[in-house]
Formats: structure tokens, C-alpha cells, sequence
């Protein structure tokens, strides 16, 4: 997925991972914004729980765009 943070209001770190079945998150992140930035990171994340992803912003808020740019079949 292509995951693009717009315009953050704190300096913050957004976590994109798969959906969990126990609510759990991870302690790294897959993109890293500064105050009023806009960026973007391409993650390759499996999906969890009801073939869902999560993303977690972990500071303020954030405007987030994904795009699914590919998947892998079974």
C-alpha cells in the first residue's frame, strides 16, 4: 500500500500492519511526519483479521490517503 500523511498537527508517526485478532499494535512505524508536513511511504503489509488493515497515528491528527497499489494471490 502507498500511504501518504497530509498536513500532520504535531510532529507524529503513523503505523500501518495487519488487522489483529487481540487489539495489539506494533512499536515501529512506516511513515514519519513533521508539523504541517505532507509525505509518503510505500509498505508491504499482510493482511489480518477479516483481511483488513489497520493504520495508527500515534500524535495529533493527520489526514491519511491509501492506496492499494498491488496484492499477492494464494
Amino acid at each position: 500500500v502507498n500511504v501518504t500523511g497530509v498536513d500532520a498537527t504535531q510532529t507524529t508517526d503513523v503505523a500501518v500492519y495487519p488487522t489483529p485478532n487481540d487489539g495489539s499494535f506494533p512499536s515501529t512505524s512506516n511513515l514519519n511526519l513533521q508539523l504541517h508536513e505532507t509525505a509518503a511511504d510505500l509498505a508491504t503489509v499482510a493482511t489480518g483479521l477479516g483481511g483488513q488493515i489497520r493504520l495508527r497515528n500515534s500524535t495529533g491528527e493527520v489526514a491519511l490517503v491509501v492506496d492499494v497499489t498491488g496484492w499477492f494471490g494464494s
